[in-house]
């Protein structure tokens, strides 16, 4: 039996070292493979920290330039305001200049479709309400705008060509301002 012991130990011996080999080779390749995983994590983690900062300073100077469009947006609009005041003060002087001359409902309609309301419709408060001192009233007549029995006087239509142009002028101010929005962006 000594004959047949020799060659599975020669057998048994081939294997281990076989198996020891391999066992080797992987542990290797493993610790190669940790070490190639670190390093790609590292420089992903890095080139996102980039990134993020690259982001944060975009945002940032965006959001400089929106909110330097912001205040000078507002400050138009402060200006308008303070225009409107001035405006509205002069109208009850200014109309005294047209004294004894008022507008019909024809002239309303006419006017109302010449600014561009649907079918020259009805304006949804009355001429009065605009500032130009006449009284709370029943709702304004269908189709000319006007409170029954209440002539459009001159001061009723400075009061709205103030408001109107108070609404135009902020218009304006915002196409201006989403103008130099888009401009600088790009």
């Amino acid at each position: 039996m000594p004959m047949l012991a020799n060659p599975l130990v020669s057998i048994l011996l081939a294997l281990a070292l076989f198996g020891g080999g391999c066992w080797a080779g992987y542990s290797r390749a493993d610790a190669a493979r940790v070490a190639e995983v670190a390093t790609i994590k590292a420089e992903h983690a890095a080139a996102y920290a980039e990134a993020e900062r690259q982001a944060r300073e975009r945002l940032e100077a965006e959001t400089a330039k929106v909110n330097d469009l912001a205040v000078r947006l507002q400050q138009e609009k402060g200006r308008i305001v303070v225009r409107t005041k001035v405006i509205t003060r002069r109208i009850k002087d200014a109309a005294q200049s047209a004294a004894g001359c008022s507008f019909g409902p024809d002239f309303v309609r006419l006017y109302n479709e010449a600014l561009g309301y649907p079918g020259g419709g009805a304006l949804p408060e009355s001429a009065g309400a605009a500032g130009a001192g006449h009284g709370a009233g029943p709702a304004p007549a269908a189709g000319s705008g006007l409170l029954p029995g209440k002539p459009v006087t001159p001061a009723d239509l400075l009061a709205h060509a103030r408001d109107f142009g108070a609404w135009a002028r902020g218009l304006e101010a915002q196409a201006r301002a989403l103008a130099a929005l888009a401009q600088e962006g790009r």
